[in-house]
């Protein structure tokens, strides 16, 4: 057999292989690259979300549409269900855009994203947003030292538009470059075997169709180590990553909250699109609430909610349709009691760990924030003439929380 011949064939056999790795790749679609129909019993559940949720919905989201978004890090993500009936026909579809380990910053970009890729007449009429504390702090800048340049990465590459608004020059190469990955890559088939693998079993991570990353994670981690070893391993976490060095707010001691310029680029943004914004402190377990006190961040903690309060005052006075509410007090919910050590049966009914709520709570918060009538005085919409006495309030149910444990 010649060479040429035997080298022909070769490359016939490699792009038969690789047809068949993409075609598989591709009908199992574990990373919702290629928005294939997600069929029961075979890829129905995304078990990838959990390595690849920036990816997917930065492909998935485009494609739904949306009358409200849903914005924030994993707490939103888990915690407020699009499909809760809490949710009148107003507001619906809801698409949960919120993305892990995200900071504000990231929710926006991919809200220009999603914005970008849908017809004016349906862009999203009303965008929830829950607002992480910690997210806001950053470890202090050595003297001298300016803050480092964020650097694009393959998450902002993938996007239709900078933040400028501008198309993305980069969409089309990270475009073809996920390709690759979705369809190709060693990773891929991995990740579609176990995609029908978690299709043959019941319950597992997952993210629903719009958006909703689930809580399997949380029940099983719960099942296999108890609630409080959850609490034991979250706090113990926060306490090496906020300790040293003490984090800050503002470069300055009592200067300006940095990371505020987020939120008011995020409320031009809406505004500019007529979109009605609701930001919501998230609530916090009272354990981590009290750790937060004791590591010297509550004076921080109350200076973010008073920045908060003015920035949003200053914007409805504006034009801007925003309202804040503030669910991270020491209410009934924040005060349950953690199981003892060793106790793998008992289930919190509002929180799966320090920070992460349940849907149970998330539903009571979407409810309260909608004007739902018959659900319980949970969380108070903040404004300039109340947040004192609100901050008061907190700070005199903190003494009730000692039961709840740390």
């Amino acid at each position: 057999m010649r060479p040429s011949r035997f080298s022909i064939l070769i490359l016939v056999f490699a792009m038969g292989i690789a047809a068949l790795v993409a075609g598989f790749n591709m009908a199992v679609d574990p990373y919702l690259f290629f928005g294939m129909p997600r069929k029961p019993g075979f890829n129905q559940v995304k078990p990838a979300v959990d390595t690849h949720e920036r990816l997917m919905k930065a492909y998935d989201a485009p494609r739904k549409l949306a009358r409200t978004v849903i914005l924030g890090s994993s707490r939103t993500d888990i915690g407020l269900a699009p499909q809760h009936a809490v949710w009148s026909s107003q507001y619906r579809p809801v698409y949960n855009l919120s993305l892990a380990g995200s900071g504000l910053r990231s929710g926006l970009l991919y809200l220009r994203h999603l914005v970008a890729a849908r017809p004016v007449a349906e862009a999203p009429r009303t965008v929830v947003v829950g607002l992480d504390f910690e997210a806001f702090l950053y470890k202090p800048p050595a003297p001298g030292v300016a803050h480092p340049v964020a650097v694009r990465g393959e998450v902002e590459q993938r996007l239709l538009v900078q933040d400028d608004g501008s198309a993305n020059p980069e969409r089309a190469v990270r475009r073809l470059k996920d390709f690759g990955a979705a369809a190709l890559s060693l990773d891929a088939i991995a990740d579609s075997v176990a995609t029908i693998a978690a299709n043959r079993l019941a319950g597992g991570t997952d993210m629903a169709p719009d958006g909703h990353f689930s809580e399997a994670g949380f029940r099983d981690t719960t099942a296999a180590d108890g609630v409080a070893a959850l609490f034991a391993q979250k706090n113990a976490a926060t306490t090496t990553q906020f300790s040293t060095p003490h984090q800050v707010l503002s470069d300055v001691a009592g200067g300006p909250i940095r990371e505020l310029q987020t939120v008011r680029d995020l409320l031009a943004f809406a505004k500019q699109h007529h979109i009605t914004v609701m930001l919501a402190i998230q609530p916090a377990h009272a354990s981590r609430l009290n750790l937060l006190t004791q590591m010297g961040y509550w004076p921080d903690y109350e200076r973010w909610k008073r920045g908060l309060t003015l920035l949003v005052d200053a914007e409805r006075s504006a034009g801007t349709e925003v309202t804040l509410w503030d669910f991270g007090g020491y209410e009934q919910y924040a005060r349950e009691r953690i199981p003892a050590d060793g106790d793998r049966k008992t289930r919190l009914a509002w929180f799966w760990d320090p920070v992460h709520y349940t849907s149970a709570l998330g539903d009571l918060m979407t409810g309260r924030m909608l004007a739902t009538p018959g659900l319980p005085d949970f969380g108070v919409v903040l404004t300039p003439a109340n947040l004192e006495q609100r901050l008061l309030q907190v700070r005199e149910n903190q003494k009730l929380a000692a039961p709840a444990g740390t």
